[in-house]
């Protein structure tokens, strides 16, 4: 009987760690499901940030009503805070691994709106995670409804756990799944944003060149925009007569101020920026 009993009570112990096992397996599958959507989102910002027409590196509103476009008035976001603006990426209507859409929070000044100029490597941020920063924007995967959790609803406070469901926080934080926490969350700090960036600022520069003939002039010094003689290397001189014509029009990189941050050699005949490189040979 001794020996039964023995080995009744090992079975149950090897179900319950089996069943331990089991529960904390499928999470952690979950949890990679809901991860590679989140590193998917991160790259369509991206790439829609380095596509911009006229503010290259800015970002969408957030979408508000749950129709996958932004919500923004003539001038500016409705707000900070809201749904994935799935279709203004081009992206199928991604869901976590729970079912729920993800929720995407923008820093202000990375709007896509003339009141945010410039935009460019400079540009602070007001968002952080985990004390970290600059953040140019977070995708949040909410996970399932933790007790308290009231759904569906446009409140923040029912999706994102802990301060990141604070209506208007700009502090957001990261921590292991838990009965009170179980947001997961991707970051697009902006230092990442504007390296991925700054090639589509330096073509658009050497295709000005190329258009001028190829011919390299003297550099900027004294950041007026034209060539100071005799100077090898300094700033872009984009007032130059050679290259003007050829800008962009409206110059969206004197917009942004791009001009007084890429380096220009004209012997090493190369363009460079955020510590990317281009040859104009």
């Amino acid at each position: 009987m001794l020996l039964g009993l023995v080995a009744v009570l090992a079975l149950a112990s090897t179900l319950m760690l089996l069943n331990q096992f089991n529960r904390g397996f499928t999470r952690s599958n979950r949890e990679a499901e809901s991860y590679k959507a989140l590193l998917q989102i991160r790259e369509a910002l991206i790439a829609r940030a380095v596509a911009d027409l006229n503010r290259p590196g800015s970002l969408p509103c957030p979408d508000i009503n749950g129709d996958g476009t932004p919500e923004q008035t003539p001038s500016d976001c409705v707000q900070f805070s809201g749904w994935l603006p799935w279709r203004t990426l081009d992206l199928p209507d991604l869901r976590d691994s729970s079912g729920e859409r993800f929720w995407y929070v923008l820093s202000p000044t990375f709007r896509d709106f003339v009141a945010a100029q410039p935009i460019n490597t400079l540009t602070s941020s007001t968002l952080s995670l985990d004390g970290k920063g600059p953040v140019a924007a977070l995708v949040i995967a909410p996970g399932p409804a933790l007790p308290g959790k009231n759904r569906p609803s446009n409140n923040i406070g029912d999706y994102l756990d802990g301060v990141n469901g604070t209506s208007g926080t700009s502090n957001f934080i990261s921590g292991p799944q838990s009965n009170t926490f179980n947001d997961q969350i991707v970051a697009l700090d902006s230092a990442s944003l504007m390296y991925a960036v700054a090639p589509r600022i330096l073509y658009t520069v050497r295709a000005a060149i190329i258009a001028a003939g190829g011919m390299l002039q003297d550099a900027d010094t004294d950041g007026d925009g034209f060539s100071d003689a005799g100077v090898t290397s300094g700033k872009f001189p984009y007032k130059n007569p050679l290259y003007a014509p050829f800008l962009p029009v409206p110059d969206f990189l004197q917009a942004n101020n791009w001009y007084s941050l890429i380096s220009y050699d004209r012997v090493a005949k190369t363009l460079s920026l955020n510590g990317r490189s281009v040859s104009l040979q």
